[in-house]
């Protein structure tokens, strides 16, 4: 039960309820006329005057207001800290291929010395032109 002209504690949880996709431009209005209204006279109105169920139904949806709210800010919170992982992980990984392509690099020159001063790979070939030769003697006994 509600004080009179004020929103009942079921229909604003109703309203709550119902995803606003689901609810047509007529319906919407009229529940943010309503909850406007609502807002200003549990602020206008003393406490003192407010039944008990009225006092819960203004506490109620404070605390969920309050929630709300909280939730945004921790998305948003979650949304800096994301973004500031990504720039930190893009950076790791620039820097580590800056540093693939240095020890690259280095090896690169280190084979060169290896090979005589070139990095490049030798492909002459070596033959044997030599004869063997074999030798035929008789053996006496």
């Amino acid at each position: 039960m509600s004080d009179a002209g004020r929103k009942s504690l079921s229909d604003s949880l109703k309203e709550t309820a119902k995803p606003d996709s689901q609810k047509g431009y007529v319906e919407s209005l009229g529940e943010s006329v309503t909850s406007t209204y609502d807002k200003g006279a549990s602020l206008l109105q003393p406490e003192s005057e407010k039944s008990n169920s009225q006092k819960v139904a203004d506490g109620v949806k404070a605390d969920y207001k309050n929630a709300a709210s909280s939730v945004e800010d921790t998305k948003e919170q979650q949304k800096k800290d994301s973004n500031s992982l990504l720039n930190q992980a893009s950076n790791i990984a620039g820097q580590t291929a800056e540093t693939v392509g240095a020890y690259a690099e280095s090896a690169k020159e280190y084979v060169g010395e290896l090979l005589g001063g070139s990095s490049t790979t030798n492909t002459g070939s070596a033959t044997n032109t030599g004869s063997a030769t074999t030798s035929t003697g008789s053996n006496k006994f």
